[in-house]
């Protein structure tokens, strides 16, 4: 399996700076020793715009975030169209409007392992912070619609994946806005809670058996570091208390990576700047170990 390494240094969706270098702190550990089972492309950084202002307040600096994930966009269809798996390496969790809308270019049934403390669903109109990084997948599922008002000659993806194919693992901190959409539209939420009481083996079993029965071919998973208690990794800008442990993560992971048919893959919210005695930077050598050992 070729690995495309795509560095993403996007900030411009949330409100605390620092994720834009986390791709070249972990390019410091030496990518070459973290990927020794696959063949490794560094594509080096996607181009990010972390400095236009957005005239929508409701989400703030829209234009930066989208015309930085049009770009991932383009990197992650031809990486997909190489047959290369790309591992999208953030960079704010807003990056996935760009990878998720590409793979779902190329893959048109296509499942989501969402794992997140957050659900990241929140509409313009439901957000609290108005901060991009936490609404992508309401408009990627087709929860929200985009007002063209709103942005200008930047192109976007938008209800592009079936809500019932995604699943959100590890969330514990959903908004009220959140929970709304989520028993509306009844989706498929397996908290931090679930993990805890059931293991992660048994949690991570049904997600797979799920998307079996539904027949799903390629599946992305969009990983998110706060999923993690911020005892254990506390360099993540939205810590949300009472997460799981390394050990839960390597297994989810590693079930997820060999016994579904995983396509692709973004690694996002790691700040090196919240970083203490590199606790952190440590679990995402541990991880990305475990999805070099384990991507099939």
């Amino acid at each position: 399996m070729d690995i495309d390494f795509i560095g993403m240094p996007l900030m411009a969706g949330a409100s605390v700076s620092g994720m834009d270098q986390a791709p070249a702190y972990i390019r410091q550990i030496g990518l070459e020793t973290l990927f020794t089972h696959h063949v490794l492309c560094d594509i080096g950084d996607v181009r990010c715009d972390n400095n236009s202002m957005s005239t929508n307040s409701q989400m703030k600096h829209l234009t930066s975030v989208l015309r930085s994930c049009e770009h991932l966009h383009n990197q992650v269809v031809e990486s997909l169209k190489a047959n290369h798996f790309p591992l999208v390496f953030g960079g704010d969790h807003s990056l996935s409007w760009g990878s998720i809308g590409g793979v779902a270019e190329v893959f048109k049934e296509l499942g989501i392992i969402y794992i997140d403390a957050h659900g990241d669903f929140n509409t313009k109109e439901t957000s609290i912070t108005h901060n991009v990084h936490g609404m992508h997948m309401a408009y990627l599922m087709g929860l929200g619609h985009m007002d063209v008002n709103d942005i200008k000659d930047v192109q976007y993806s938008e209800n592009c994946v079936c809500h019932q194919n995604v699943f959100f693992v590890g969330s514990r901190a959903l908004d009220d806005g959140e929970l709304l959409f989520a028993k509306e539209k009844k989706l498929n939420i397996y908290s931090s809670q679930d993990i805890i009481r059931q293991g992660a083996s048994k949690v991570a079993s049904s997600i797979i058996s799920s998307v079996r029965k539904k027949g799903i071919k390629h599946v992305h998973i969009s990983f998110d570091v706060d999923v993690i208690d911020p005892f254990i990794f506390p360099g993540t800008g939205v810590p949300e208390k009472d997460g799981i442990n390394l050990v839960d993560v390597e297994s989810l992971l590693s079930m997820f990576l060999t016994e579904l048919p995983i396509c692709s893959m973004d690694f996002v919210e790691f700040n090196p700047l919240l970083d203490k005695n590199n606790k952190s930077l440590s679990c995402c050598v541990d991880l990305l170990h475990v999805i070099d050992d384990k991507l099939v």
